[in-house]
């Protein structure tokens, strides 16, 4: 919520008792670099003798490459309560949210929140550390999440 200039938007004094929470986010691009390019790149690039500091950290295995990024414009965050939310709660809410989310009552016990979407931010990324090997290229490892959020 701070990434989205809510700071720390306080729930708890509005809703007594959570069911289920969703957090979604929509309007999403992804960048990303194809592995098979950065493997390339290091295969065939001579960096043995262009920057010696930065094989020094490549043997080490101590570079972490962004691959890909997605990058969402909206969060959507919907909570479900046990009990019915109180009346007038959307527009208090949205008061405190000063535009930078709109809040709404999808049911009597449903309150779904959606920022107002003025930049993008970072919802998952691909990292790679780049193994080498007396200064030769030896693989890119994924260090991050397995699952492909990318396809």
């Amino acid at each position: 919520l701070s990434s989205l200039g809510l700071g720390l938007l306080d729930l708890s004094s509005n809703i007594n008792k959570g069911k289920k929470v969703s957090i979604s986010y929509d309007n999403s691009i992804t960048k990303e670099i194809p592995t098979g390019v950065l493997n390339d790149y290091f295969f065939n690039g001579d960096l043995k003798y262009s920057n010696p500091n930065l094989v020094k950290y490549l043997n080490r295995d101590k570079i972490i490459i962004v691959s890909g990024i997605v990058l969402a414009k909206n969060l959507v965050v919907e909570v479900e309560t046990e009990s019915a939310l109180e009346a007038g709660i959307e527009a208090k809410l949205n008061e405190i949210a000063d535009g930078k989310a709109n809040f709404s009552k999808e049911s009597d016990s449903v309150l779904k929140m959606k920022s107002v979407g003025n930049g993008y931010f970072p919802i998952a990324a691909r990292l790679h550390r780049v193994d080498f090997d007396r200064g030769n290229f030896d693989q890119l490892r994924l260090i991050s999440d397995t699952r492909n959020m990318f396809d």
